[in-house]
């Protein structure tokens, strides 16, 4: 008997499976809490800035009414200052008080190491700005230490309370300009009571519409920066209730 036949091999074809090249796999959408996070970040960048604008325009029409008219130097001085002040320091207490929802402590420690930050941060921008158009140098009456330390403690509470009603899920705005309101009248009248006693000592008395600036923007920017912290937490709420009746 053939060998062949008894032992027949099958015979087999190599199927060869075409592969084919989808090239690079399409990046990955980002997670809801990330889209979240970055929308707040945003939020709180371009709100502080016009909170920062928005304050200054008003101490300046403040000053003018009171007939004190600061030169255009001072003016830009005083606006970059503000602004830098306003974005540092609000950036800082949103991103404590989004860390803050896990452990309320950090948002007050995150607070209370932003505030002295952006003080010199705004400083630093301040004496630029003043060497570059020649403006005249403003009169310290309160030495950076003193008041570094009373903006942690201000803005170490601010933090810590705007973090305790983002893990509370709190969404009534009257809730954070409330705690804005019981930081900045108290710290902010002390801080007004103690540049007119400094200016006092000196011999160099501060004019009424200036003492009157100082108050404003001592009591009122913790309430406007409680305000963008709840605009920032919220965005994403504000803007569904104003799309839906659109919609419909």
């Amino acid at each position: 008997m053939n060998q062949s036949a008894m032992n027949p091999v099958s015979p087999s074809i190599d199927k060869v499976q075409p592969v084919l090249d989808s090239g690079p796999a399409p990046a990955s959408a980002p997670a809801p809490e990330s889209r979240a996070l970055l929308r707040r970040l945003a939020t709180i960048a371009w709100a502080s800035i016009l909170v920062g604008i928005a304050l200054q325009s008003l101490l300046l029409v403040t000053k003018f009414v009171g007939g004190l008219v600061p030169s255009s130097a001072q003016v830009l001085v005083d606006f970059a200052q503000g602004v830098t002040w306003s974005f540092f320091v609000c950036a800082g207490i949103g991103i404590g008080t989004a860390i803050g929802k896990a452990r309320e402590a950090i948002g007050g420690l995150i607070g209370m190491i932003s505030a002295p930050l952006a003080l010199g941060l705004a400083r630093g921008v301040q004496k630029a700005v003043a060497g570059a158009v020649s403006a005249p140098a403003q009169t310290v009456l309160v030495s950076l230490t003193v008041v570094g330390a009373v903006r942690a403690i201000e803005y170490g509470i601010l933090g810590w309370l705007l973090a305790r009603l983002a893990a509370r899920s709190e969404n009534r705005a009257r809730r954070y300009l409330g705690s804005g309101a019981s930081v900045g009248i108290p710290f902010g009248a002390a801080m007004t009571g103690v540049t007119w006693l400094m200016a006092q000592q000196a011999g160099k008395p501060v004019a009424a519409p200036a003492l009157v600036s100082t108050a404003m923007n001592e009591m009122f920017f913790p309430i406007a920066c409680s305000f963008v912290v709840y605009l920032a937490a919220h965005i994403g709420r504000l803007v569904t209730a104003v799309q839906e009746p659109a919609k419909a």
